[in-house]
């Protein structure tokens, strides 16, 4: 792990509640981004911030630069990374795919 917890790890965030928070205007918008304040001790992989990018720019279509800055509030933020350190994981979201 790379970083200690406080509170205790206690929520898995998935790709899709990621993706769904962060997408202004989609449906299900509201109903994650409260699940997300509503709770503490979330946790994630990396993988899920590479994965979250990738649907919010291909399938999605948004701005590569503004996710990838929403994602680094995410990596720096109120939710604790496992699996890589975090200055890894914004490297990787800096890379432009193709």
């Amino acid at each position: 792990m790379t970083s200690s917890s406080s509170p205790p790890l206690q929520s898995g965030l998935d790709t899709m509640i990621l993706v769904y928070s962060l997408l202004q205007g989609h449906p299900a918008a509201t109903a994650c981004e409260q699940l997300l304040r509503a709770r503490a001790g979330w946790f994630t992989s990396p993988w899920v911030l590479f994965e979250a990018k990738a649907v919010l720019t291909k399938v999605y279509g948004e701005d590569p630069a503004l996710v990838t800055q929403k994602l680094a509030q995410v990596a720096h933020g109120p939710v604790v990374l496992v699996d890589l350190a975090r200055t890894d994981v914004i490297t990787v979201l800096q890379w432009q795919y193709r």
